[in-house]
């Protein structure tokens, strides 16, 4: 997400390393427990967000559609996603709730 928004990939770099390497992450991955799932789905959630407002094409909506199914499965790992995925639906039905709601992939997701 940083390598899309500023350009750099060193900046990528370092903003990965301080996130792997702090204290409260680290003991959470070391513990046989579901919160490192949890991270998992954090970060692909955010850079799955930076892409769906990155794209070109407002009539893209596959990094929406990736989303949901992303959203998911870390619901099925652990409760406590709800509060990051309500912003991140907030965020993107405010974006282009135009373009998500067309019937035929609508009606595709439900079948």
């Amino acid at each position: 997400a940083v390598r899309i928004t500023t350009g750099r990939s060193c900046a990528a770099t370092i903003a990965a390393g301080m996130y792997g390497f702090s204290p409260l992450i680290w003991n959470n991955a070391l513990q046989a427990e579901v919160f490192s799932l949890n991270n998992l789905f954090v970060c692909l959630l955010t850079h799955i967000l930076v892409r769906y407002l990155a794209r070109d094409d407002p009539s893209n909506c596959a990094w929406a559609y990736w989303g949901a199914f992303i959203c998911g499965l870390g619901l099925s790992n652990q409760h406590t996603l709800i509060f990051y995925i309500a912003i991140i639906v907030l965020v993107v039905f405010t974006s282009g709730w135009r373009w998500l709601f067309r019937p035929i992939p609508f009606l595709i997701c439900f079948s």
